[in-house]
């Protein structure tokens, strides 16, 4: 319920309180990525996505990552201890939707799906 407290009454895709999720333009992801949970078509060698033209995603995927990725950069304390533990330091809103939008150095998910998968591994084991 705690989680519930920082995410009610703002928008779903990046917790600002001044807009709803129908008129969010503040995460678009690279091409070949869904524009819905932010997953790839392929990855890994695998089809990973459904139909990417309908962002057919599958139950639960749905918006999950945009509103993982802005909870965990609105709390901040996990997000700074990651960026520090590689090197980086904390961005702004701007160069922060840039960094979590663009694909990472392998080239297989972007930036942004990787720390919502990094952070979900540490709540989940």
């Amino acid at each position: 319920m705690l989680i519930l407290s920082y995410v009610v009454g703002k928008c779903l895709y990046c917790q600002n309180p001044g807009h709803s999720s129908w008129g969010c333009t503040k995460l678009n992801f690279e091409p070949g990525c869904c524009y819905k949970c932010g997953f790839p078509h392929e990855a890994w060698g695998a089809d990973i996505h459904g139909d990417m033209e309908t962002a057919a995603c599958e139950d639960g995927l749905r918006d999950i990552v945009k509103g993982g990725l802005w909870y965990l950069y609105r709390s901040g304390t996990w997000l700074r201890e990651w960026f520090e533990s590689r090197g980086q330091g904390w961005m702004d809103e701007a160069k922060f939707k840039s960094w979590a939008e663009t694909k990472e150095e392998e080239g297989e998910i972007v930036n942004g799906v990787r720390v919502v998968l990094e952070a979900w591994r540490l709540i989940t084991s």
